[in-house]
């Protein structure tokens, strides 16, 4: 591989991988998400012998991941890594990472029948 380009979310391996959610009810009258993580696992990436460039004119890149939330990732080998570029928040191996939790995000926008509120999940789970 000798580059990797896009608008937005660049990366080696994949430019953006978050988690899939589903969205069910609750006793009819309360929805939730439910939350399906990725995984990545025995990637090689291996660029030219001058080396690779991953560059985007926006937000995140990575050498292999621009953006990675809520899953897992092992085994993922890069070599030749010459470059990565961002406008905005770029990394050697992901740009932007996170565990995809709902834990962290101050709640979750429940918005039935017209009702605009928060569930909290701090509620619902103890975090120590």
């Amino acid at each position: 591989m000798s580059s990797v380009s896009a608008a937005n979310y660049a990366g080696g391996v994949v430019g953006d991988i978050e988690t899939a959610n589903a969205a069910g009810l609750l006793d009819g009258t309360l929805g939730l998400a439910s939350f399906l993580g990725f995984t990545v696992d025995g990637v090689n990436v291996t660029g030219i012998d001058s080396g690779y460039t991953v560059t985007t004119q926006g937000n995140c890149a990575g050498g292999a991941f621009g953006i990675a939330v809520g899953g897992e990732i092992s085994n993922v080998q890069l070599k030749n890594l010459q470059s990565v570029t961002a406008y905005n928040v770029s990394g050697g191996f992901i740009g932007i990472s996170g565990p995809g939790d709902l834990t962290g995000t101050g709640g979750l926008t429940v918005n039935l029948l017209g009702l605009d509120n928060v569930l909290n999940l701090q509620h619902l789970l103890i975090l120590k």
